[in-house]
């Protein structure tokens, strides 16, 4: 049996099976032979991990030398549809670009599902597009999907 490696498209495989007469004599010759094909994929480099629920809805503006804002997510709510058949999600903050973000304004703090803004550098006012973004936690999953 091969394990199908995680980074693969649907492996295929062919198996011949020949037909055996009642007294055991092996039909292997033309005509006798029945070919069957199995792909095998795995479902999770298939998977789409839905992040909209775990998203809040509302992002606060904020305002330069204020107090620590804090945006929550739900990270529970984050969803492949496959149950526990898959690796556990690991998720990260990044620019919309995919670029590491300002570590002079934003925080992120996975093991408290938020990521926090705080800032008195009057230089740094601007907007700014996120994206959070999870893959599966496995060396062999690299692919970030992200909102």
């Amino acid at each position: 049996m091969e394990t199908v490696p995680t980074t693969s498209v649907p492996k295929s495989y062919s198996v011949t099976v020949y037909l055996v007469t009642e007294n055991g004599t092996m039909l292997d010759s033309g005509g006798k032979e029945i070919r069957v094909q199995v792909d095998l994929s795995n479902p999770c480099v298939l998977a789409t991990i839905s992040l909209a629920a775990a998203v809040p809805t509302a992002i606060p503006d904020y305002l330069i030398g204020s107090a620590q804002q804090n945006i929550r997510f739900v990270f529970s709510r984050a969803s492949d549809g496959l149950g526990s058949l898959c690796p556990s999600k690991t998720f990260e903050v990044a620019m919309a670009d995919g670029s590491a973000v300002d570590a002079t304004l934003w925080t992120f703090n996975s093991a408290n599902e938020r990521l926090e803004l705080h800032t008195s550098d009057y230089m740094k006012a601007g907007t700014y597009t996120l994206q959070l973004r999870v893959k599966y936690n496995a060396a062999a999953y690299t692919a970030w999907q992200g909102t």
